[in-house]
């Protein structure tokens, strides 16, 4: 599949939707809540995603396969049946996010550009 890359903007809101995501335990999200955010994270990453592997390879780096990677090992796994499950995938998807979100900055900077 693939998706429309994210415009600047989004991007932004893709960042600000990981600090929601990466706080403190005494301020974990309810279940409710993380179920939505799971939706919203999944969804970034599916179009970042697709972003990062669409760079040409003079633009590929180790971390950018690393990060490639983790995506599609959280994706393949899903959330663990234990307590604290839904929060730690969460988690995971959104410092993943994050890694897309450097690796993009990285490749525009690296052309002279915003990408």
């Amino acid at each position: 599949m693939d998706a429309k890359p994210l415009t600047p903007t989004e991007r932004e809101l893709a960042a600000l939707d990981c600090d929601r995501v990466l706080v403190g335990f005494q301020f974990k999200p309810s279940p409710l809540e993380i179920g939505r955010l799971t939706v919203t994270i999944r969804n970034h990453g599916e179009r970042l995603h697709a972003s990062v592997r669409a760079l040409p390879p003079t633009n590929r780096t180790r971390r950018s396969d690393a990060v490639l990677r983790d995506w599609g090992d959280l994706i393949a796994q899903g959330p663990r049946p234990v307590p604290l499950g839904a929060w730690t995938y969460l988690r995971a998807l959104a410092r993943t996010v994050r890694g897309f979100l450097e690796v993009l900055a990285d490749a525009g900077a690296a052309k002279g550009g915003a990408r």
